[in-house]
């Protein structure tokens, strides 16, 4: 598998944003883009700020993600069946 086709799995793994709201999500293209960089181009890239940079987008992705999560199924409104 590519580090291009494992984008997507990265992402959702570490902030929670499902693969199916990511290509309308601006910061997940932004990040993306960044992780290449740092996965293709580690020795070449400003290494720290770059993870920095990173960080502080999944960071929002997580924010983001929880909003989602939370439009979708709003507090109180989860039922568990048994």
């Amino acid at each position: 598998m590519s580090l291009v086709s494992a984008l997507p799995d990265y992402i959702e793994v570490t902030t929670g944003m499902s693969y199916q709201y990511q290509p309308g999500e601006p910061l997940c293209q932004v990040v993306s883009g960044l992780l290449l960089t740092q996965w293709y181009y580690a020795d070449h890239a400003d290494d720290q700020a770059l993870t920095r940079s990173i960080n502080a987008l999944l960071k929002a992705i997580s924010l983001r993600a929880t909003a989602f999560r939370e439009d979708r199924c709003p507090k109180g409104t989860i039922t568990i069946k048994t």
